[in-house]
């Protein structure tokens, strides 16, 4: 839709495993905390990790809520079905534990938001050395 003088929309930080559905996990699953050697502190830090990070319009940030990510986006009519779903995650290198949290181990969560870290900062420097170009900019 063409729309004159349209703001840019409000950007924020979402967590893909939101703050209060981790803190849920760690404390249904206390024991699952101790394999992975960390404190219930040092693994609430993982919350903010850049690879539990991505950003959402202010009003969808609102409206995920507390849900996992799957559980979100499958209210979206174009991420219903499990295929576009997955694309579109794949695409953002978010894995399926941080889609569906619930399912996942806490040491499997930790090892993932770890690993994406590690590719987006790989990414950047990519991009900064010039070695990666914008997707978006491309024609």
């Amino acid at each position: 839709m063409l729309k004159f003088g349209k703001a840019a929309p409000r950007v924020e930080v979402d967590h893909i495993v939101s703050v209060s559905l981790w803190e849920d996990i760690l404390k249904v699953n206390v024991e699952g905390l101790k394999t992975t050697g960390k404190s219930e502190g040092e693994a609430k830090e993982y919350i903010n990790y850049l690879g539990n990070c991505s950003l959402l319009e202010k009003t969808f940030n609102i409206s995920k809520g507390k849900e996992s990510m799957q559980s979100f986006l499958v209210q979206i009519d174009k991420y219903k079905d499990d295929s576009s779903r997955l694309e579109w995650a794949n695409s953002l290198n978010i894995p399926t534990t941080l889609l569906a949290p619930t399912s996942a181990t806490i040491k499997d969560i930790l090892d993932a938001i770890d690993k994406r870290t590690k590719e987006i900062r790989d990414e950047i420097i990519d991009f900064v050395q010039g070695k990666k170009k914008r997707a978006d900019l491309e024609l």
